[in-house]
């Protein structure tokens, strides 16, 4: 049995040669560092500037689960709206929602607001420097304060995303996945980091991960580090990371309903702040299993069939029935209200489920009818 982490049964020389990881690999970052906003590159670094932990932290956090390329966009235009912390923390939750529609997961959003306010009030509005104070942060769990603690304060905490648990899984054919593999990873990150530029380290694992050691034919033959990866020594690079066995996609299917006044406007309620698409508007929806809490209501005359509209969230995907029709004497709920699609000014932030389902709306009231009701929009 290989044991969890296989430099331990390396010999000798092979140790030696991984001694040289960081000197490699910091050579190669400062050469092609990928330019970023959140990011102080190596050469502005060897000039003095430092990292704003501010802007490290909005970034690790729009990052989880999402895209470089569709951070940049969605970090420039929250950064030009809250240039600080405490301008972030003066906001009202609605505007972070608003600016972070599109990004999903928006529960990232809420605790992103409540952890401004959180270093704003307790804090004098400045990061804490130690993992405890971080840790006790809203929305701030161990890999975001090992990168704020490494990238912003230069310390040696050794956070690994996905590209750097990519990255250590073949250097030293780590042949465990999940849990196992991360644990791994971060004590195989811990032995490794430098004392000297620990930030630059730990990017340059995520730039090497992201560039060259990716997870589909992995460019082996140009990675700065490459003699020193068992993998590719051993021509199994693709066979790491080890894969979790995958779990069967749960699907659900239910009906939302689109209820419109004479007006023109739409009927939206803002859902509670936990579960599902916490604290978001929504168009009344419901799916089996029942979300008992958030039933969608049944129309007084006969709906028209708009069509179906498919969202895959992290667990299960959800086929949802769009209906609508026209009722001026709707009970207006305590969360709810009618809201102008045209005006785009006040109309709530919506998730993109919801998005979806007013996109078949407003094509339902461009288009023929009848040929929309069997289409489906995935986007």
């Amino acid at each position: 049995m290989l044991d969890d982490l296989l430099y331990l049964s390396l010999d000798d020389q092979r140790k030696k040669r991984i001694s040289e990881l960081s000197v490699q690999l910091l050579k190669h970052y400062d050469k092609t560092a990928r330019i970023f906003p959140w990011r102080v590159s190596p050469q502005a670094a060897a000039q003095g500037e430092k990292p704003d932990p501010y802007k490290v932290w909005i970034s690790e956090i729009m990052l989880q689960q999402t895209r470089v390329t569709t951070v940049k966009e969605y970090y420039e235009k929250f950064i030009t709206r809250f240039p600080t912390i405490r301008a972030l923390a003066l906001a009202e939750e609605d505007e972070v929602l608003k600016l972070w529609a599109g990004l999903g997961y928006y529960s990232r959003a809420r605790n992103l607001h409540a952890c401004a306010k959180a270093v704003a009030e307790k804090h004098n509005g400045f990061f804490p420097a130690t993992e405890k104070e971080l840790l006790a942060l809203p929305g701030v769990g161990s890999y975001t304060a090992g990168a704020i603690l490494t990238i912003a304060f230069q310390q040696q905490a050794a956070p690994a995303d996905g590209n750097i648990e990519r990255v250590f899984s073949r250097l030293f054919v780590i042949p465990t996945a999940g849990d196992a593999l991360k644990k791994t990873v971060r004590s195989a990150v811990a032995a490794h980091i430098p004392v000297e530029r620990p930030g630059d380290f730990i990017q340059a694992l995520m730039d090497l991960g992201s560039e060259i050691c990716t997870p589909k034919k992995p460019k082996c033959l140009i990675c700065p580090i490459g003699a020193l990866c068992e993998a590719r020594l051993r021509g199994v690079a693709e066979d790491f990371p080890k894969k979790k066995l995958a779990k069967m996609t749960q699907i659900r299917t239910g009906i939302m309903t689109i209820i419109e006044n004479s007006a023109g406007a739409v009927y939206l309620r803002k859902r509670e702040n936990k579960g599902l698409l916490g604290g978001m508007y929504e168009f009344p929806f419901t799916y089996s299993p029942l979300d008992p809490e958030n039933i969608a209501p049944l129309p007084k005359t006969n709906a028209e069939i708009l069509g179906e509209v498919k969202h895959i969230f992290t667990h299960f995907t959800l086929y949802l029935s769009v209906r609508y029709y026209r009722d001026d004497a709707h009970e207006i709920e305590s969360t709810g209200g009618f809201f102008d699609p045209a005006d785009k000014k006040n109309f709530p932030p919506l998730p993109k489920l919801m998005r979806k389902a007013l996109h078949l709306y407003e094509n339902f009231l461009r288009s023929d009818r009848q040929s929309l009701k069997s289409m489906t929009f995935t986007m």
